[in-house]
């Protein structure tokens, strides 16, 4: 029953989305909003919606007559993970994404206000079409409520990796709200282009819609990388894999907008780069679908190959191709010669060229194995290496203008601002006179550099933010609270700053301090590893709900660390693959890393990776600490302050710490 309720749900949704097109269409022509398209937006949510809710209704009553649920469900598989299935194969995922999809319908329709109701028909038929395409891949090729026959007695559950930590249930979803987030966006420029409408109004609205999936992604990617670390048990957290690099490739567009955005609203400059921009975001999400869904690529994260991935790739050129298209026929061309550039504006478009030459190098990257199989039938594979030494050096520059940046005036460059770069440029020589002494390497100098110079440089403007102006009386906490809020534009930029500098940070101090050693010991030996000792206990195994486990028992001591560890050695009913779960001790100063690699029960012994990880724990507060910043950030203002501001040239004595995702 359950599977026709949710079948003619989502036919619904799919007749819906198509209604909405043509509504769109019509309402766009004659420049008049159609009251029916809030019907079809809702119809359309509350069909998806509730397509999605039976589908984990399906998964959690165990109901195997469903293809998708007699393909990842079983019944030991715990309540979590059962949920969390919902978006761990490739159909219930296009379900979710067409379900995400639709509420960004309605929020749009629901939301839009005054004069940008101008742009909405033509917007809301944009997003109508992409919606009705995942739809009709519920409907058609990705259907997940084909029946089975005969009905099996239990399934295999979800693949073993994605069953492991919590953070499976918690990660991909932020990144689908980020993926799904960024077709908000495209959606009003395709309606400002058809509209001849690039003003500053659709700037400020499209900038608005763009931090939300931006900080998604942020979670998303930190998210990631965190479940990388705790899973896989390999130690590290960031492989250069294929769909991580895609998912990484519309944040650096997105981020690159959110900076560029601010030159086009001081200066009128650069209408045409952030189209292209808001367009190669929503583009790149559609190209991470594409090679997540195809199996187009070897990854860890990877679905199946199937024939859905045509499809992607179909939408994919169309998009590319009608963008394109949109672009050269209505874009307006520059009324007037462009005003001088300015020191900061100078930064702004250096900090783009370097965001987009590192999308493009990860991008090449990430495809040239599948040009030179195509192209030439060979077999080559782009690691690590490759990414690290090319995108090192870009990212110690991006880096040093996260520092740089916000000290600059909107105006010409002026002796006074050097003193602005003296906090952090004083700290950051003190530090790599200290690395110097001990024998740094240059790649671990010029990146403790630019992270402590920026680390220093974001939080003394946070504070000057705080700060009292000149006559102020009200000096007291309150005070403070609503200077911050008053200016949550530019102190959520800064705290997205300080965000990225403690990760900076993290990864040069991690990859220089790092220290692994394996070692096979039996029981009542130690190992020791830098400060850490590692004393092996004994093994035992255990049976649970879905799975058996042979736990590697330890003592672990040192800085900080007395106590047990549990190393584990999984493997889930249904599979012969044994999954590593590393043991983390995390403290401020390191994290102990212990990973039950092999137990050879014979001899008696067990073998351990352990690995010290210096300031781990830090990398995830600084993702924490850049998302909290895109929220501050994107907070909507007072009713009294939402009034539209002019675009302004500011003199150059400005104060130097105005324009953090601001202007």
């Amino acid at each position: 029953m359950i599977g026709l309720v949710g079948s003619a749900a989502s036919a619904v949704g799919l007749l819906a989305a198509i209604v909405g097109i043509l509504l769109g269409v019509r309402a766009a022509r004659s420049g008049a909003w159609d009251r029916r398209l809030t019907i079809v937006a809702w119809t359309t949510c509350i069909a998806l919606v509730g397509a999605n809710l039976l589908m984990v209704a399906a998964l959690v009553g165990r109901d195997f007559s469903i293809a998708y649920v007699a393909q990842v469900g079983s019944r030991s598989t715990p309540l979590l993970y059962t949920i969390a299935s919902l978006w761990g194969a490739l159909e219930g995922s296009i379900l979710f994404w067409a379900g995400l999809l639709s509420i960004a319908v309605v929020l749009l329709v629901s939301r839009t206000r005054g004069p940008d109701r101008a742009l909405l028909p033509a917007s809301t038929a944009t997003l109508f079409a992409i919606l009705a395409f995942f739809a009709a891949i519920v409907v058609g090729p990705g259907d997940p409520w084909r029946r089975m026959d005969p009905v099996p007695p239990d399934g295999p559950g979800p693949n073993p990796l994605l069953q492991n930590h919590p953070l499976m249930a918690i990660h991909p979803p932020f990144l689908y709200l980020g993926f799904v987030g960024l077709a908000i966006p495209y959606a009003l420029t395709v309606a400002a282009l058809v509209a001849g409408r690039l003003d500053e109004r659709w700037l400020q609205t499209v900038r608005r819609w763009t931090l939300g999936p931006w900080v998604a992604l942020t979670l998303g990617l930190v998210l990631g990388a965190w479940w990388s670390y705790a899973v896989l048990g390999w130690g590290g957290y960031w492989a250069w894999d294929p769909v991580e690099n895609v998912a990484l490739l519309p944040w650096l567009t997105a981020t690159a907008f959110l900076h560029s955005a601010m030159v086009q609203e001081r200066r009128g400059m650069l209408r045409g780069w952030n189209v292209g921009l808001i367009s190669a975001s929503f583009l790149l999400t559609i190209l991470a679908t594409l090679v997540t869904r195809s199996g187009i690529l070897n990854s860890v994260h990877a679905f199946t190959r199937s024939l859905i991935g045509p499809l992607f790739l179909l939408l994919f050129a169309i998009a590319l191709v009608g963008s394109v298209i949109l672009i050269v026929a209505r874009l307006p061309g520059q009324a007037e010669p462009p005003p001088r550039l300015g020191a900061r504006t100078t930064a702004f478009l250096l900090n783009n060229i370097l965001l987009v030459a590192v999308a493009a190098i990860v991008l090449v990257g990430t495809l040239f194995p599948l040009f030179a199989d195509a192209v030439a039938g060979a077999q080559v594979s782009v690691g690590a290496p490759y990414f690290e030494r090319v995108v090192g050096p870009i990212a110690v520059g991006l880096v040093a203008l996260v520092a740089i940046g916000p000290s600059l005036p909107w105006g010409e460059w002026r002796p006074e601002t050097r003193r602005a770069l003296l906090p952090g440029a004083v700290v950051a020589i003190g530090i790599v006179g200290l690395l110097l002494l001990r024998g740094g390497s240059p790649e671990l100098l010029a990146g403790a550099a630019a992270g402590s110079f920026a680390l220093v440089q974001s939080a003394w403007y946070i504070v000057r933010r705080a700060m009292p102006g000149n006559g102020a009386i009200d000096r007291g906490p309150a005070a403070v609270v609503q200077r911050l809020l008053r200016r949550r534009r530019s102190v959520g930029g800064l705290v997205v700053h300080l965000g990225i500098a403690v990760i900076a940070l993290v990864i040069v101090a991690s990859g220089a301090g790092r220290q692994e050693s394996s070692v096979t010991l039996r029981a009542d030996q130690t190992a020791r590893v830098g400060d850490f000792e590692v004393r092996f206990t004994g093994t035992r195994s255990e049976v649970r709900s879905n799975r058996v486990v042979i736990v590697g028992s330890a003592v672990a001591t040192g800085p900080g660390i007395d106590s047990p560890v549990a190393p584990e050695l999984t493997v889930f009913t249904g599979s012969a693959q044994a999954i590593a779960t590393p043991a983390i001790v995390a403290t401020p100063g390191a994290d102990l890393y212990v990973t039950l690699v092999d137990i050879d029960a014979t001899a008696g012994t067990a073998t351990f990776r352990i690995g010290i990880h210096p300031f781990m724990s830090w990398l995830w507060l600084g993702g924490g600490i850049a998302a909290l910043g895109g929220l501050i950030a994107a907070w909507p203002p007072s009713r009294r302050g939402m009034a539209t501001v002019p675009v302004v040239v500011r003199p150059a004595g400005d104060d130097p710490a105005r324009g953090i995702l601001d202007g």
